[in-house]
């Protein structure tokens, strides 16, 4: 190799004239060479290795996926240069679909053996003669999928400031989203929640967009949820209640409760003694004790801190 790169280069003298010349015309000759040398290459067929991209279509949009579908195929194939270059070559490569409507189907399970796309894969590849393809079977096993509504519930931490009210219960927009997956995860599923949320002491309405907790496996038309805690400040109301018997012959003394509560700004028109009932219970006497215990066994439930009092009376029959 020694002696053949001296004999090559032994008439190239940089300090001959006419050098640059010679050396410009060798140049040329050995690119036009390698260039027609790699042509000819080109048209020459070659066995090759490929690894191509797959997707699928006419899945059924009611059934999942049990396993994962392979992403690729691997096959050997028979081509010219020309097209195994252009193919290595390509910015993006076009998949191959694979057609659902295709498998062999059973009550189980549906298959389609690979060798059933050999020609899809000459036509697009521009090949001849594909061989190995690996795997050579695409199993779809699939389970039942279902939809249903459920209730978003907000998981939130505060307590009210004293002179504080809620005005309406913890409220989410949506109220409720629809959720997507496997039955028997899916039927067993009744509310979902939003992440836990610490708001501590507040005196004032309060609006947050929290996310809903993600479940596996399940997916979700809407993954956040805007939650709102309206608060306004309370007021104290008294009011006497008559106290009722079951027992005509029975007299009470007192006969009425002085009870007193509070309530929101906004409810406080809409309470009334008649939204109140208090009763004693004949049958709780004793003999010997002349005192009957007080129930509130009615009252509305937008108060709080409710009191009243006496909580027992003294009674006399009547003969």
């Amino acid at each position: 190799m020694n002696i053949f790169i001296k004999e090559l280069f032994k008439n190239f003298n940089p300090n001959q004239k006419g050098f640059k010349k010679k050396l410009l015309s060798f140049s040329f000759f050995l690119l036009m060479a390698t260039i027609f040398w790699y042509l000819n290459a080109l048209n020459e067929n070659y066995q090759q290795s490929i690894s191509y991209p797959v997707t699928y279509i006419n899945i059924p949009t009611d059934k999942g996926e049990l396993s994962d579908l392979p992403k690729v195929i691997s096959f050997k194939v028979n081509s010219s240069g020309y097209n195994l270059l252009e193919y290595y070559l390509s910015a993006s490569v076009q998949p191959i679909s694979i057609d659902y409507n295709r498998a062999q189907k059973n009550n189980k399970s549906s298959y389609i053996l690979t060798k059933w796309l050999n020609d899809d894969i000459q036509k697009q590849l521009k090949v001849t003669n594909v061989q190995r393809i690996k795997p050579d079977t695409i199993r779809f096993n699939f389970y039942q999928i279902i939809k249903k509504k459920v209730p978003v519930q907000a998981l939130a931490t505060y307590s009210i400031k004293k002179g504080y009210v809620e005005k309406n219960s913890i409220s989410t927009q949506p109220d409720s989203i629809e959720i997507k997956g496997p039955k028997k995860i899916i039927s067993n599923i009744h509310n979902v929640f939003t992440g836990k949320i610490e708001l501590g002491e507040i005196d004032k309405t309060i609006k947050r967009n929290v996310a809903i907790k993600n479940i596996k496996g399940v997916k979700f038309n809407s993954y956040r949820t805007n939650i709102q805690i309206q608060i306004e400040q309370s007021t104290e109301n008294q009011l006497d209640i008559p106290i009722e018997i079951n027992n005509p012959n029975v007299v009470l003394i007192p006969n009425t409760i002085h009870l007193s509560y509070k309530v929101g700004l906004s409810k406080y028109t809409q309470i009334n003694k008649e939204q109140f009932t208090a009763t004693v219970n004949f049958s709780d006497s004793i003999k010997g004790n002349k005192l009957l215990k007080v129930y509130l066994s009615k009252s509305p439930k937008d108060i709080f801190e409710v009191n009243y009092s006496p909580n027992f009376v003294e009674y006399l029959i009547e003969k």
